[in-house]
């Protein structure tokens, strides 16, 4: 009976702890939130990729040329509409808050996948308030870069559509590494369960 009690709770805390995996999955992008009526979190694809040439490989040459010599401040997110509207020429304007927009940094450029190829969408920035500001005529997944003075991806200061109103940014962002906290989770979560079975087994048979 105990050992049947015991397998049922082994059980019950592995289902809680693929539960925390999922959430782990979808969590919020670290140093980066956005303008009211919208949502971030890491693109659970592509949210790890730091070699920009790579990842516009497939890209127009304007799209290349725009991170050439750039880093990537933020992970890449997915961002959604949360009850915001698009505006009069039929765009969402999304702010975001960079925390590690810097004075440093020139050329803050931002880049949306259109589910075709990356592009280079209008957009303007503040370094002094740490924010971006960005139009997209569709959402998601969505990248910030900029020249850092340290290359992560490209040679050469590339050229930027976007506008800045001041410069900005220094080091990229690092996003969580949510596989490797979701199996934590896992084990604490099975652990968890199993001393507290061997905690109210012993208080039954005492």
């Amino acid at each position: 009976m105990r050992k049947k009690i015991l397998a049922t709770l082994m059980i019950v805390g592995l289902l809680a702890a693929q539960t925390l995996t999922v959430c782990a999955a979808g969590s919020a992008v670290t140093g980066v939130t956005v303008s009211s009526g919208y949502t971030v979190a890491i693109d659970a694809k592509n949210g790890e990729e730091k070699n920009l040439t790579e990842m516009v490989k497939n890209s127009p040459e304007e799209v290349k040329k725009a991170v050439e010599g750039k880093t990537a401040l933020t992970p890449v997110m997915d961002v959604k509409a949360d009850g915001a509207q698009k505006d009069a020429n039929g765009k969402y304007v999304v702010t975001f808050n960079v925390q590690n927009l810097t004075s440093s940094v020139k050329n803050v450029t931002v880049l949306h996948f259109n589910g075709t190829a990356w592009e280079v969408v209008e957009s303007s920035f503040d370094a002094a308030a740490k924010t971006v500001t960005a139009k997209f005529a569709s959402l998601s997944p969505v990248v910030i870069v900029a020249d850092t003075g340290s290359s992560n991806g490209g040679s050469s200061s590339g050229s930027s559509s976007s506008s800045s109103s001041s410069s900005s940014s220094s080091s990229a962002a690092t996003s969580p590494k949510t596989g490797a906290a979701s199996d934590w989770m896992m084990w604490i979560g099975a652990a968890v369960v199993l001393g507290a079975a061997s905690v109210a087994l012993k208080k039954k048979e005492a």
